[in-house]
């Protein structure tokens, strides 16, 4: 989504965060990374663009632990004009997706990422598609059966058809579970609060539940 001069990315709250909880100080976006999977921007297909602002829950932020932000395990970066040729991030790569809040449960949903880990190399845009469940573990997840490991963090969840962009945002890869064979990512079950995060973001501004760095 973007208005005249902005577009907004969703993430996980935990990949706006450096070590130690504090804010990270630079932020970047590489749009189909995976054409041409390189770290240096001006090699990759439509170059880079930076974050202005990153927006978030303050319940992730003063969590304490990462099993208490769970919840809030979502962000928004803002990220101004860019890329090889100084446009809009969705004017350059197209469409955009809307934020939902609705209840998951049973609903087909797919998910995006890309998984550094074992079989994974981190350089190929990964999908996984199945039936959202409530973590039995906690109950302010979702989980789908999927077997993305780490790299996969912010990857969107879409419900949908995302090929058209006919889909909404409906979660965000959090975490996965490491022992008892659990093979399923998880995500925060959306709520107001993430749509209290995603209209600051657009607002431009903060308050209440939503906290904000700016660059």
């Amino acid at each position: 989504d973007s208005d005249s001069s902005r577009s907004y990315i969703l993430t996980a709250g935990h990949c706006t965060m450096d070590g130690g909880g504090a804010w990270s100080t630079y932020w970047i976006f590489v749009p189909e990374f995976d054409t041409n999977p390189t770290f240096t921007c001006a090699d990759s297909k439509h170059g880079c663009w930076v974050a202005s602002a990153l927006y978030g829950d303050s319940g992730f932020k003063n969590a304490g632990s990462f099993g208490a932000a769970i919840p809030y395990d979502y962000a928004i970066a803002v990220v101004g004009t860019g890329g090889k040729g100084g446009g809009q991030l969705d004017e350059t790569v197209g469409g955009g997706f809307g934020l939902s809040v609705s209840d998951l449960g049973g609903q087909a949903v797919g998910l995006y990422g890309y998984p550094a880990e074992g079989k994974y190399n981190g350089l190929d845009l990964t999908y996984c598609q199945g039936s959202a469940f409530t973590d039995p573990y906690n109950s302010s997840a979702w989980g789908v059966k999927c077997s993305m490991n780490g790299g996969a963090s912010g990857g969107p969840w879409l419900k949908g058809d995302a090929r058209t962009f006919a889909a909404t945002a409906v979660g965000a890869n959090s975490y996965r579970y490491t022992t008892g064979g659990l093979n399923n990512l998880y995500s925060a079950k959306f709520t107001s609060r993430t749509s209290d995060v995603f209209a600051a973001a657009t607002a431009g501004s903060a308050s209440g539940n939503v906290v904000r760095v700016t660059f």
